[in-house]
């Protein structure tokens, strides 16, 4: 009986220091393959703060876009994406941060209406750059926002 117990005793140990070797040996120097690489989005959101102004990622001179975003949506990561390509500045406030929905109202009282996907700001992003508000994201809404920031 002894014996028996010895032996699933040893086993499970066994067990342990192989399941320990499997999962820490793929920490090494990549025997496991490449980690996954974030998207430029999640890049971008990892890397500005939503407390503290953004670190520049353009000239200073440039305008910063301002977005209001749930930092999830299809529209929210194609926008990220596309000021990612573009290398633009992007002061980033998300829905989970506290007074996002009071301080969103405040600036939507500064504009009659909205360009982009919706004219009455039915959808994130909501973006605010050169004196106008875009709602929703586009390729139509990045390339007019392209324009606002070449010819500012």
């Amino acid at each position: 009986m002894e014996k028996k117990i010895l032996a699933v005793i040893l086993f499970l140990a066994l067990g342990a220091v192989l399941a320990y070797a499997f999962l820490f040996s793929s920490q090494g120097a990549g025997e496991a393959g490449p980690e996954p690489t974030p998207t430029q989005a999640e890049q971008a959101l990892a890397a500005t703060p939503t407390e503290q102004a953004p670190t520049p990622t353009s000239t200073p001179e440039q305008e910063v876009i301002v977005m209001y975003h749930n930092g999830r949506g299809p529209m929210c990561i194609a926008a990220l994406d596309y000021f990612n390509e573009k290398n633009y500045s992007v002061e980033q406030h998300l829905t989970d941060d506290p007074g996002f929905y009071e301080e969103l109202a405040g600036v939507k009282q500064e504009y009659a209406s909205s360009e982009g996907v919706s004219d009455k700001f039915g959808y994130y992003p909501m973006i605010f750059v050169g004196g106008r508000a875009f709602s929703g994201f586009n390729e139509e809404i990045g390339q007019s926002i392209t324009e606002i920031l070449e010819s500012g």
